[in-house]
């Protein structure tokens, strides 16, 4: 009898096989830009909130904002906190009927 065959150690793999390696990779890659564009999105959202201070842009008109870029939504607080302001003037005077209310 062949004592030497039958007691033979098997073998541990090191590493995966290498469809498997290259999943792993994919998926860490896929992983790792996730999360760049996650905080790449939250850096923008900081700078975008700093950036366009409602406060420090209250006094100016809807065409300055314009000119200088600022956004749609930007515009459209001032605008509204600007009806709201003469509405509100207009009501404290005894004018009721000036703004259609």
């Amino acid at each position: 009898m062949n004592t030497a065959a039958c007691c033979m150690p098997r073998t541990i793999p090191l590493s995966r096989p290498w469809p498997l390696r290259w999943a792993q990779a994919v998926a860490d890659g896929l992983r790792d830009v996730r999360a760049a564009l996650a905080e790449a999105r939250r850096q923008r959202e900081a700078e975008r909130a700093q950036a366009w201070d409602a406060r420090a842009l209250e006094g100016l008109a809807d065409h300055v904002l314009r000119d200088i870029g600022a956004p749609e939504w930007v515009r459209a607080e001032a605008a509204a906190r600007r009806a709201a302001e003469l509405r509100g003037a207009r009501l404290n005077s005894g004018h009721l009927f000036d703004g259609g209310l």
